[in-house]
């Protein structure tokens, strides 16, 4: 297989394995979203802050506990996998479920131990036993994210989006459903969210055990120390990446009114959408470049880079441009006039995340080199940028000052790491199909923003409007300048092969521009 055939055929696994995660993975959030709305007008608001900082408390355990195991057992199980040898990609296996299981006990122990502690420290009583509820579930959560690391190795995709995304938040739904109309108590609601995760993880394990081969020739336990001392690394950039997320929110909480956490929570989130379509790509990006990793197969890796950030980076920019430049009417259409404030927030922080999804999955490429120190390494030297910064800027110019902060990480953390990649590997994503339409499209952008600071006053109900004209300039210029790859128009017939959808008009238009 030559190097179009290599990079060709690890592109469709990607966007296939991308287009069912993000359907997945949307739905999955709007089930979840449901359930939620539910939950808030059913209990008191008293009650659903105790059942939200549990939670909180649950999640940041789990992350702890992992140890980085989900992303080291995908690297190194991979890396196995593309030199082909099964019984060491099973002994991976192996080891990772012991790891998980002996640290999601010890984990579940502590906090069950610890619950009465910590519902003193924030002062609620209540958390008390909703801690102790979720200690039970925590070691099947654990071997949950386990269990996705093995099939991530595989491919599979959808088995994710059954088992972690469809199947919990579906009978979490209806379990609440069940208990509003039995009109039941605040536990119960608790205990919904309790059965919803160990009921998934008990028809997760029967799946797995039906479907993968554990049994190996191969000694599991000296895989114990490759698998930690290569994921250490990972959990402490996991550690990182969280406080870097939360230091900005305590900051502001900690210099400003309670408003002003309010505000800025309604403009991140909007501004971190971009990162949903990275997301996507990354969960098979990963144990794919992995394998060409493993044989040794660098060009098709760095192509494959190159094309995958591309498409984030096309993807992205048109809710890049609407959200830069017209943030005011975007707040103001989503969440109302008290949230235009944070306009100047939601610019800064749209520029830091689109920084970190323009530059794509480069940390995952560089991990998959078994490079996991470096972005460990970036993540620390961008949690103490981001904690100084706040410092300095949020006392001056509030909460535009932390998004101007988190920006500048994003920015940092991310240039630092395509450094690395580059010098290394001589890794980039700056092609002439990549930076050709951005420049046009950017530059289109903003003399329509000119125009309209000028002539007209953008409201809420033209976004939609301006986030089309933003998608077709971008195709335009794509067109015009001859920005189309051929692995582009490989994944066209793919699609066309696979949905059976005649797409000839379409190929006829490339010819005249590819």
């Amino acid at each position: 297989m030559d190097v179009g055939d290599t990079v060709g055929d690890s592109l469709r696994r990607v966007a296939k394995g991308a287009a069912i995660f993000f359907i997945g993975s949307i739905v999955g959030l709007f089930i979840a979203f449901i359930g939620r709305i539910i939950v808030v007008r059913y209990v008191s608001p008293s009650q659903f802050g105790v059942l939200s900082l549990s939670l909180v408390v649950f999640t940041i355990l789990c992350t702890i506990a992992s140890m980085g195991l989900p992303e080291g057992l995908t690297r190194q199980a991979s890396y196995f996998l593309g030199k082909k040898d099964l019984e060491k990609v099973k002994a991976v296996f192996g080891a990772g479920i012991y790891l998980s299981t002996i640290s999601g006990l010890l984990a579940a122990a502590g906090l069950f131990a610890l619950s009465d502690v910590l519902a003193e420290f924030f002062g609620m009583p209540d958390v008390s036993w909703t801690l102790k509820i979720f200690s039970f579930a925590l070691p099947v959560a654990m071997l949950n994210r386990t269990l996705v690391s093995i099939f991530r190795t595989y491919e599979r995709a959808d088995v994710k989006v059954i088992f972690s995304d469809l199947l919990p938040n579906t009978l979490r739904v209806a379990f609440i459903v069940a208990m509003v109309i039995l009109s039941m108590s605040f536990y119960w609601v608790v205990m919904a969210y309790f059965f919803s995760i160990v009921i998934s993880g008990i028809v997760f394990l029967t799946y797995s055990l039906r479907n993968v081969e554990f049994k190996t020739s191969e000694s599991v336990f000296k895989y114990f120390k490759i698998l930690i001392f290569f994921s250490l690394p990972l959990l402490i950039q996991s550690i990182l990446g969280m406080l870097i997320t939360w230091t900005d929110t305590l900051m502001i909480g900690y210099y400003l009114a309670s408003s002003d956490v309010g505000l800025y929570n309604g403009a991140q989130p909007l501004a971190g959408l971009m990162q949903n379509f990275l997301a996507s790509v990354s969960f098979l990006y990963f144990p794919i470049v992995s394998q060409l990793y493993a044989r040794n197969q660098l060009r098709e890796m760095g192509r494959t880079y190159a094309v995958v950030t591309k498409w984030l980076m096309s993807a992205s920019l048109p809710i890049f441009l609407v959200l830069f430049f017209f943030p005011d009417a975007v707040l103001w259409l989503l969440y109302g006039e008290a949230y235009v404030p944070a306009a100047y927030a939601l610019r800064a922080l749209a520029l830091g995340f689109f920084t970190h999804v323009m530059l794509g999955p480069n940390g995952l490429t560089l991990i998959a080199a078994g490079e996991a120190k470096f972005p460990t390494i970036a993540g620390f030297i961008a949690a103490v940028i981001n904690f100084v910064l706040n410092l300095i800027l949020i006392p001056l110019f509030g909460i535009t000052g932390a998004a101007i902060a988190s920006a500048s990480t994003y920015a940092t953390a991310n240039a630092m790491i395509s450094l690395k990649l580059y010098k290394d590997y001589k890794i980039h994503p700056f092609t002439k199909n990549y930076v050709k339409p951005a420049f046009i499209s950017l530059a289109v952008a903003l003399l329509i923003y000119l125009i309209s600071k000028t002539l007209i006053q953008v409201e809420g109900w033209m976004l939609p409007v301006l986030f089309i004209l933003f998608v077709v300039i971008y195709l335009l210029s794509l067109l015009f300048t001859r920005s189309f790859d051929q692995e582009d128009v490989m994944i066209m017939l793919s699609i066309e092969q696979r949905l059976g959808v005649d797409l000839t008009w379409a190929k006829r238009v490339l010819k005249r521009f590819v």
